[in-house]
């Protein structure tokens, strides 16, 4: 006589899904950030060291910033993996 509403079975899965997309989403965000900051820095330094030639041992502070973009590519604050 009466039926029973079926209990919606893909309300948990259908969750993770959206919460792993989010993650995803916010990380491939993170590493743009992070690889936008690395080229702009990059092009300061060499346009500011190119500019004189008393400057061209700045180029020196290029693998700086690699060094800080990768850091803050990973989550964890170690080198990502590629």
């Amino acid at each position: 006589m009466f039926r029973r509403k079926p209990v919606d079975e893909h309300t948990g899965p259908l969750a993770e899904f959206v919460a792993l997309r989010a993650e995803i989403l916010h990380l491939g965000e993170q590493q743009w950030k992070a690889t936008a900051f690395l080229i702009t820095t990059t092009g300061a330094v060499f346009g500011f060291a190119l500019s004189l030639p008393g400057r061209i041992p700045l180029l020196l502070i290029v693998p700086f910033p690699i060094r800080l973009g990768r850091l803050l590519d990973h989550p964890r604050g170690g080198p990502g993996v590629r």
